[in-house]
């Protein structure tokens, strides 16, 4: 019964992303996983790529648009933001925000680094570092994992995509456009609710 549900779920996304135009909204089916709840729906808008959705996250103001074949959606019980997937679980996207309690951007830089080398054994393959953001990613098991990092004196939000390393050249420009689409709550205008 639940596959039956969420083929007509799948089905019904995809004739709201082929039909809809970029005001309207539409939402994904929500399952239960052990660090996300069922809290609501997760509400998102036709991206201006039509191949793409765009997700407002509430709480922390900050925007990202994800491919609409990430069709399976959560938010986090806190509403500090939401994870996507793909139905065979091979690519995911996490993206949430939350308060910076004193770091600098150099600190959560290098504890994310350092974070990555104590918990893998490796450094990242591919650093980059801006005024107020930066970017790691690396490989493991087959898998690679780009993040990026947003960082100001009240907050910090990032992404993490997941996807399998023998996709690589399929995500290359899902990897750039999910990238330029992420906005940070404080850049965006959206009102941030502490």
């Amino acid at each position: 019964m639940r596959i039956y549900k969420l083929k007509a779920i799948s089905v019904i996304i995809c004739l709201l992303i082929f039909f809809c135009s970029s005001a309207s909204a539409y939402y994904l089916d929500k399952l239960p996983d052990k660090n996300y709840e069922l809290v609501g729906r997760v509400s998102v808008t036709v991206a201006a790529n039509s191949n793409y959705c765009h997700y407002v996250n509430d709480r922390y103001g900050f925007t990202i648009d994800f491919p609409s074949f990430f069709s399976l959606g959560y938010l986090s019980g806190n509403s500090d933001g939401i994870f996507v997937t793909i139905k065979n679980g091979n690519a995911s996207l996490s993206a949430s925000g939350c308060h910076n309690y004193g770091q600098s951007l150099n600190d959560c830089y290098s504890d994310y680094i350092g974070h990555v080398k104590s918990e893998f054994g490796l450094k990242p393959s591919y650093i980059a570092k801006g005024t107020d953001w930066f970017v790691l990613s690396w490989k493991i098991n087959g898998t690679i994992y780009y993040k990026k990092v947003f960082v100001c004196d009240e907050y910090v939000n990032s992404f993490i995509l997941e996807f399998l390393s023998e996709d690589k050249d399929a995500y290359n420009d899902i990897v750039t456009n999910i990238e330029q689409s992420f906005v940070p709550g404080w850049r965006s205008g959206n009102k941030i609710c502490d």
